[in-house]
């Protein structure tokens, strides 16, 4: 795991990225690692964030809090599966910000307009919740 600050991303979210912004695969790697702090460089990050990009920051006092689960992008639906075990499903609509916990398919929690930090505590009791069912 990397020590520094940095956007995770998945790979076919950078290349829609490089794409619609035409920047270099190194461009945008140097964005998402925070090496520069350029205006494109803060707007490729806000873009990566806002396709569902998540941050690491080392700095912060839940840094390592990283969930055990299988996270999907499902980009016709706009929404971001993740599974925990084979019980506890989070499903994040990306485009209205919506937020959805199923528990052994039955609807638990759902929120509206979740931000990155609330989503984080979220996935935290998702994976409460999955060590608790296991």
């Amino acid at each position: 795991m990397s020590k520094s600050k940095h956007i995770y991303l998945p790979s076919e979210v950078k290349r829609e990225i490089e794409k619609t912004f035409k920047v270099s695969r190194v461009t945008l790697w140097n964005a998402l690692q925070f090496i520069h702090y350029s205006p494109q460089a803060k707007m490729l990050r806000a873009a990566a964030i806002q396709r569902g990009g998540v941050v690491y920051d080392p700095s912060s006092p839940y840094s390592g809090d990283r969930p055990d689960c299988l996270t999907t992008f499902d980009t016709a639906d706009d929404t971001m599966i993740q599974k925990f075990g084979d019980r506890v499903l989070v499903i994040s609509d990306l485009e209205t910000g919506d937020v959805t916990t199923y528990v052994d398919g039955a609807q638990v929690n759902r929120r509206g307009d979740v931000t990155l930090t609330q989503l984080k505590a979220i996935l935290r009791q998702a994976q409460l919740k999955a060590n608790e069912l296991k």
